[in-house]
């Protein structure tokens, strides 16, 4: 309860300025995204590009995405550099009961803020997305993808176990913030990829209904086996001596541009390899932490 208590006292400011933040950027959001509306006899597709090209709500809806791995980070830096940068550690140390007794308890409430101004922000923004995106099926389609939901709550964390690994190595606040924004702004993006990456993608017509639930992963020329290549290799068969007509219908015909799709169905199961690998990462951030702290020496 002590070490509970002394991280209140240190990040009081932190924690009432994050939700007062949250709940100002959550209240604006609602409030000028349900005062917009499309014009009469619009249809669901045209009333759904109006709505989703408003900038100001993208703005918004962004900021509450960025929010909780902010959050992360700053707490989880100084859940342990905080306390080496201030010299104060070894005090707590000297005097706790273990090193890993303090790490959890002092570790526990940084990871407990975080995942709830998550939550809040994953909850608000997929209120936006629903508003934002008629007559689609946020849970299987891509409108919105990594803007809301519980992706914010992992997102958020990762951030945490990153920051208190970078702060435990470097006992330096502002240099392990600046670093550990940076490793997680390639950890996610890494962990985007490699949740896509096993989801296999499907050519869609233009004209499909379904292609406005999914997401386009790979351009390119349709090869006779099926499968997309680039333009270049495509136009480097043409045949020689071709008049520029004549050149212009083999391009028609053989070189025919085509998009794959991840198809909207496959949103959550992409969603949760993303989660599994920021998991993952976290995790052995986790662990490195708790093994450098055991290691550190007065």
């Amino acid at each position: 309860m002590n070490i509970s208590r002394h991280w209140w006292h240190a990040n009081r400011l932190l924690i009432v300025f994050s939700a007062a933040l949250t709940t100002l950027v959550a209240a604006i959001a609602i409030v000028h995204v349900f005062s917009l509306s499309c014009t009469s006899g619009a249809t669901t597709n045209q009333c759904g590009r109006v709505l989703s090209s408003d900038g100001l709500s993208s703005l918004l809806s962004l900021t509450l995405a960025i929010i909780p791995i902010l959050l992360g980070v700053v707490l989880g830096v100084d859940a342990v550099g905080g306390e080496v940068d201030r010299r104060t550690c070894w005090f707590a140390w000297s005097i706790a009961t273990s090193r890993k007794q303090w790490l959890r308890e002092g570790a526990l409430p940084g990871l407990l803020s975080t995942a709830l101004i998550g939550l809040v922000c994953g909850v608000v923004n997929a209120i936006l997305v629903i508003k934002l995106n008629p007559g689609h099926n946020i849970l299987a389609s891509y409108v919105g993808y990594g803007l809301w939901g519980p992706i914010l709550v992992v997102r958020g964390l990762c951030g945490y176990a990153l920051g208190i690994l970078i702060g435990a190595l470097s006992g330096r606040v502002i240099a392990s913030v600046g670093l550990s924004l940076m490793l997680a702004t390639a950890v996610i993006p890494v962990a985007l990829v490699a949740g896509r990456s096993f989801e296999p993608a499907t050519i869609i017509a233009d004209n499909d209904p379904a292609s406005t639930d999914a997401m386009g992963v790979q351009i390119g020329v349709l090869r006779p086996d099926g499968t997309i290549g680039p333009e270049g290799e495509c136009f480097r068969a043409e045949p020689t001596g071709l008049t520029p007509d004549e050149e212009f219908q083999w391009g028609q015909t053989h070189c025919r541009t085509v998009v794959s799709f991840l198809r909207g169905s496959q949103m959550v199961d992409e969603e949760l390899r993303e989660s599994v690998v920021l998991g993952v990462i976290s995790v052995l951030s986790g662990a490195m932490t708790v093994k450098v702290v055991l290691s550190r020496r007065p």
